[in-house]
């Protein structure tokens, strides 16, 4: 069943998908061969069969997954689409993904997207997104997570890239590594932090003690840190994760530990720091070849002015052996003494003495 043409050209629009142009020209096209518009949309290239399909989804044209209507697009990403979604059952808002059989090629990409389901079950934590459902339904599989009213960081940084002052940032950070220690404890590896995963969400400023409440999303390249080469969902020599933020050992598959994901905290924070990415190669090989071979330009030649910590602290989480950065417990535990950014999470102000701050002056032994 073909989509209305005036519904395929609200949504279009609605997402940027086509610009107007093409847009117009398309329609000529149909209206001069009395086709669909969506069909010669898709026949010159203009949409592809994910976005047709979403589409249809959200005119309801699709069938339906049973306990839940489909309201709004959140986003696409490499293993599904992610949708508002009312848990009609309960009467509340969720985020639900979906990915359709008739898409998968192989079969472990279904079984990832059935991990990052399992592997979020068993990762309840402030900081990080709850999954609450998941199943498959006719030609659709399905899990359903917590929906966070906010935004992702990238999605901030493209909008205002110097918009975090340094004591922001490191907030930012803390509550990112405390998420990340949480799963660390669960011998979870996230292996694609990055911002676009880290959702700033909005917040009642007088309840939480500040504006900024971070939490962590898509596990779908997640695996246990102490993982078999039989459990292992990812082939030998294959590279998994956004090149610009992962971190060597996922490169050259030297071992991977939590301290991959504190090498992508770091390459976040460096970003928010200065406008920019520390990493200036335009091909993926050349990004890896500069992780693996060539230095990197220090932070404070880039962006001068911040507090002497900072620069060596995001020194010590983008350093290339991963055994010479600080755990996610240890960021966690990390705020600026000289800055005196006070830790706010009672866990870990349990577990520190005296002032309650972390003094990294001697590194993080």
């Amino acid at each position: 069943m073909s989509v209305d043409s005036s519904q395929f050209t609200y949504y279009v629009k609605k997402f940027g998908w086509i610009n107007d142009f093409a847009l117009s020209t398309a329609q000529a096209e149909a209206d001069r061969r009395a086709s669909s518009l969506e069909f010669v949309a898709l026949e010159r290239g203009l949409i592809d069969a994910t976005k047709l399909d979403i589409i249809r989804t959200l005119q309801g044209r699709n069938e339906p997954i049973n306990g839940y209507e489909i309201e709004d697009l959140l986003g696409v990403g490499g293993m599904g689409v992610v949708y508002r979604a009312r848990q009609t059952a309960l009467d509340r808002v969720v985020a639900l993904k979906t990915i359709s059989v008739k898409q998968l090629t192989e079969k472990t990409v279904l079984e990832r997207f059935e991990k990052e389901a399992k592997t979020l079950a068993q990762l309840r934590h402030p900081h990080i997104v709850s999954a609450i459902d998941y199943g498959q339904q006719s030609e659709r599989v399905f899990f359903v997570m917590e929906y966070i009213k906010g935004e992702d960081l990238q999605q901030t940084l493209f909008k205002c890239p110097r918009k975090f002052g340094e004591s922001e940032v490191w907030e930012i950070i803390r509550q990112a590594a405390s998420g990340l220690a949480h799963a660390a404890k669960h011998d979870v590896v996230h292996r694609d932090i990055k911002p676009a995963n880290l959702i700033l969400e909005h917040v009642d400023e007088a309840e939480h003690g500040h504006a900024l409440h971070v939490r962590i999303a898509d596990f779908g390249l997640a695996r246990l840190s102490q993982a078999t080469e039989e459990n292992q969902l990812t082939s030998t020599g294959l590279v998994v994760g956004s090149p610009r933020y992962m971190a060597p050992e996922q490169i050259d598959h030297s071992g991977l530990t939590s301290q991959a994901d504190v090498y992508g905290l770091g390459v976040t924070a460096w970003e928010m720091l200065s406008g920019e990415k520390p990493h200036v190669g335009l091909t993926v090989m050349e990004i890896m070849h500069e992780k693996l071979s060539a230095g990197l330009t220090p932070l404070i030649e880039m962006q001068p002015g911040y507090h002497p910590e900072t620069y060596a602290i995001i020194s010590t989480m983008l350093n290339r052996d991963p055994a010479s950065r600080p755990t996610p417990a240890e960021l966690e535990r990390f705020p600026l003494r000289s800055l005196q950014i006070p830790t706010r999470l009672e866990e870990v102000d349990a577990g520190l003495g005296g002032d309650g701050l972390l003094d990294v002056s001697n590194g993080f032994d």
